[in-house]
């Protein structure tokens, strides 16, 4: 996807993604591929929610995991806190650690993924938190490692398991 946001978007492709016929989706997911740009994340990511055709879910799924434009993370960010998602809001914390693009400044709402979802989807966070690259700023991280240890004493088993990976990954012993 380009990031050039000054484009407009393809009405052609809007409607195609929009379609309910399968041949129509996937054209539009194909051209998406080749031309597309973070403008069109929202429609993306509609289409992987609501579409009834597996290879268009599995398609859709392909190009969130592939992208590699950083401009796509904030869409993908409000995706992820978007009630509307809640459904595949497991896999599209998976596109995040898949797609390798940076998420520093969200370890925040991946720590409190972490603490509130269930196992499944706070793995995937877990998975996200362990792939960035940089840690953010360290007055970010005693915050979060604050959060981690107050919350740590009443957590279940595997939550707890999960907390004390995140805080020896950000270098701070448990006490």
């Amino acid at each position: 996807m380009e990031q050039n946001s000054k484009t407009k978007l393809n009405q052609k492709i809007i409607t195609n993604l929009k379609s309910d016929k399968e041949s129509e989706n996937l054209s539009g997911l194909t051209s998406l591929r080749q031309s597309g740009k973070a403008q069109y994340m929202p429609f993306l990511i509609g289409i992987y929610r609501e579409s009834k055709h597996e290879s268009v879910k599995k398609e859709a799924f392909s190009i969130l995991c592939e992208l590699k434009q950083q401009d796509i993370v904030p869409y993908l960010i409000d995706a992820i806190v978007g009630k509307e998602n809640k459904k595949i809001q497991k896999k599209l914390i998976e596109v995040c650690w898949q797609n390798g693009l940076k998420y520093t400044q969200y370890l925040p709402l991946f720590v409190d993924l972490v603490i509130e979802e269930d196992d499944l989807t706070s793995f995937e966070a877990l998975t996200v938190i362990e792939n960035l690259e940089y840690l953010p700023a360290d007055d970010l991280v005693k915050k979060e490692v604050d959060k981690i240890k107050k919350i740590l004493p009443k957590a279940s088993e595997n939550k707890a398991y999960f907390l004390n990976v995140i805080l020896k990954f950000l270098n701070q012993p448990t006490e």
